[in-house]
């Protein structure tokens, strides 16, 4: 019997298997897709689910990729992610995948010219599992997670960071309910992660990343000194087998020691990558997008033949328009600087800023970059996350 978890148990895999069942035969009732591709954590076998005396929790997704030539079909999926996601009770994420990736492994779907390696490929191959139909996984050249640039890896920290922003509970007292404790596990493992790609050591496997990250960081006194070989061990245990136990400190105190670590790697990586330091996070977007190698190599898009950045500039105009809304004029004021770059920089403001700076420094930091997105609401810190995660789900994603 297929395992989706480290739970040696029959039970829940017997739940997961009729769930994903019910999830093929609902998108087959729509098409007949060359393959249906389960991925992430459950994919690889490790499937976040919090056993307890009233069942399962599921904190993992399902997600799953359907192998069509079609473009035409995202907005089906979208609908059944929905309608499947209320009735199995846990998260589906349905999404479409063109043929061609699997033999040219391109990181869009609709990217042209020379494919780059990226995380979402990598472990979609090296991880995944077929649902139904042709096992294409095996198709196109095998992806060396060590030629997967760092670049990556730091999007992948500022995305959990973003994510995390809705769950900041400063100053709140009492245990961390389970949502919390969950983003915080998911922002230190992408800490961790991000590191084992700069080092070269990323691997697709939560437990053999757990593994190398400890060896490799045990002996740094850097990562010491902000216990992050803890906390990512903890954090790697969390995932593969959730216990609230495994977390029993008073929810400021926890926000506190996750992000002084995260706070730690971050700049680490900005020094090593990029070259890129700075005293205040007030003055770090400033820093990051004046930076050549940043307006060259994290922008999303690359349409030829229009010169860099107005490629990102265009597919973002499109994604305004799409929400009924025209791109602001201080977003064409600045022809160098793009909206996805923008909320990179702005996220890692927002969630550490605070830990060196007044709040009031780090809104008005936040809120000067965000105008240039459209953003006219008041300088406080709830209405910020929220323009900012807007934001995000349009321009820093397909």
């Amino acid at each position: 019997m297929a395992r989706y978890t480290a739970y040696d148990d029959p039970a829940l895999t017997r739940l997961i298997t009729r769930h994903l069942e019910r999830i093929v035969a609902a998108v087959r009732a729509h098409l007949e897709p060359q393959a249906i591709i389960l991925y992430g954590s459950f994919g690889r076998g490790e499937g976040s689910v919090l056993l307890t005396p009233t069942g399962p929790l599921f904190l993992s997704d399902y997600e799953i990729a359907v192998v069509t030539r079609s473009p035409f079909y995202r907005g089906l999926f979208a609908a059944l992610s929905r309608e499947l996601t209320a009735e199995l009770g846990v998260e589906v994420s349905l999404s479409w995948l063109r043929p061609g990736r699997l033999r040219t492994n391109q990181p869009q779907n609709l990217a042209l010219g020379k494919a780059r390696p990226t995380i979402a490929m990598y472990e979609l191959k090296a991880g995944g599992r077929t649902l139904y139909g042709r096992d294409m996984l095996a198709l196109g050249p095998v992806l060396d997670p060590r030629t997967i640039p760092v670049r990556a890896g730091i999007r992948l920290l500022i995305n959990r960071i973003t994510e995390t922003l809705p769950r900041y509970t400063a100053g709140e007292t009492g245990p961390p309910p389970v949502d919390e404790v969950r983003w915080l596990n998911k922002l230190i493992l992408a800490a961790a992660e991000s590191l084992l790609l700069l080092w070269g050591e990323y691997h697709y496997s939560y437990a053999e990343r757990g593994r190398r990250f400890a060896r490799r960081a045990a002996a740094d006194a850097r990562w010491q000194a902000v216990s992050l070989p803890q906390l990512a061990a903890r954090a790697t245990r969390f995932k593969l087998r959730p216990d609230l136990s495994l977390y029993p400190e008073e929810r400021t105190r926890l926000w506190e020691r996750v992000l002084r670590a995260v706070d730690a790697v971050f700049r680490h990586l900005m020094a090593e990558e990029l070259g890129i330091t700075f005293d205040s996070y007030t003055r770090f977007p400033e820093r990051f997008l004046s930076s050549p190698r940043v307006r060259r190599e994290y922008n999303l898009y690359r349409l030829w033949p229009l010169p860099r950045p107005y490629d990102q500039k265009l597919v973002n105009a499109l994604k305004y328009l799409r929400q009924r809304r025209l791109p602001p004029a201080g977003y064409w004021a600045h022809p160098t600087v793009t909206a996805n770059l923008i909320v990179f920089a702005v996220a890692p403001v927002l969630l550490l800023g605070p830990r060196e700076t007044p709040l009031p420094a780090v809104h008005e930091a936040a809120r000067r970059w965000l105008a240039l997105l459209g953003y006219r609401g008041a300088p406080e810190g709830e209405a910020l996350r929220r323009y900012l995660l807007w934001a995000w789900r349009n321009f820093c994603y397909n």
